[in-house]
């Protein structure tokens, strides 16, 4: 190759070359002490909603996006150097980019989680600045409805007709809680604990700030009083003692049932993807069992996927209701 083509592509590979400044802090914007980080091609379609595609090339309904996303390299002394490195301040910088989509995730070397953001690099300087949350990571929780599906059997509470009135005793019902582990469709086993570590069922002391610091006060009783003079409500933060444990305020045991009127909140779990099975009782003394109607994929499992700090309700199509609704219908023998 003529020194004239080298001066070409040595030209043209730094003009076609972006820089990044990458910074990483906290919820409040306060800087972290170090972290890992790695670029990955961003192999999913590029959606421009104010230019959708028109050709089939570009249309998601027609096509999908390669599943996988490699590391990012990018060219050293003609050699390839991939993305990734350590940093012992909150901001680093990478020169020398080739300008394309990005996906990047970092790793803070303590005190927060794994966090991540997308950047298109163009040529010149480009900025990412990325979030991560502080430890603890909130929990998550899931909501459950029992029902009896008979008006007609359709896998969801025909309301008012199927509203629970007392004429079945669902804490009879037993709660099975299943963790999905390796391949899609393999079990981990029976979720027993909860993210700290204690019993399914652990009621914890959540009377704290965002700082697990009190806010309240308790008399020699142990009873809960004013502060300034003011009622103190349930700040619904996590109390944390001189070790860094929540504090527990009645211990589980592991087992959960849903209550007389048929609703199961599973609190305190760490976030992810949850089998949830009900096991009616076994031995009923009027001769009648039950039968569970429907799922969605035919089995008795239904997910449910949840977040940190996962709301209450779940919200997919039409109104918010529980994560899981289980429906059964009498079975007489």
């Amino acid at each position: 190759m003529s020194l004239f083509a080298l001066s070409l592509l040595f030209l043209s590979t730094n003009v076609n070359a972006g820089d990044v400044t990458l910074n990483v802090v906290g919820p409040d914007g306060a800087a972290v002490p170090g972290f890992r980080y790695i670029f990955q091609e961003d192999t999913t379609y590029a959606v421009d909603p104010n230019n959708p595609a028109t050709t089939a090339d570009g249309l998601l309904s027609l096509g999908f996006h390669a599943s996988n996303h490699p590391p990012a390299t990018r060219d050293v002394a003609g050699q390839a150097e991939n993305l990734s490195g350590n940093e012992d301040t909150s901001s680093t910088t990478i020169t020398g980019l080739p300008d394309t989509r990005y996906y990047v995730s970092v790793l803070p070397y303590s005190g927060h989680s794994i966090s991540g953001a997308p950047i298109e690099v163009v040529p010149g300087a480009n900025e990412l600045t990325v979030t991560v949350q502080p430890h603890p990571i909130p929990t998550a929780q899931i909501s459950i409805y029992l029902f009896e599906d008979n008006h007609p059997i359709n896998g969801v509470p025909d309301l008012p007709q199927e509203a629970n009135d007392g004429s079945v005793d669902w804490t009879q019902f037993s709660l099975f809680l299943e963790e999905p582990g390796g391949r899609y469709g393999i079990a981990g086993g029976q979720v027993i604990q909860d993210a700290f570590g204690n019993p399914l069922g652990t009621v914890y002391d959540q009377h704290c700030l965002a700082d697990g610091s009190p806010a309240y006060l308790r008399d020699g009783a142990g009873n809960i009083v004013i502060i300034g003079g003011e009622p103190v409500l349930l700040i619904d933060h996590f109390c944390f003692d001189a070790e860094g444990n929540p504090i527990v305020l009645e211990m589980g045991d592991g087992t959960m049932h849903p209550n007389p009127d048929g609703t199961l909140t599973v609190k305190n779990i760490a976030p992810g993807k949850y089998g949830v099975v009900i096991i009616p009782p076994t031995n009923p003394d009027d001769n009648i069992g039950w039968q569970q109607t429907s799922t969605i994929e035919g089995s008795k499992v239904i997910d449910a996927w949840v977040k940190a700090n996962e709301p209450p309700v779940f919200v997919e199509f039409g109104l918010p209701g529980p994560h899981v609704c289980r429906r059964f219908c009498k079975s007489y023998s």
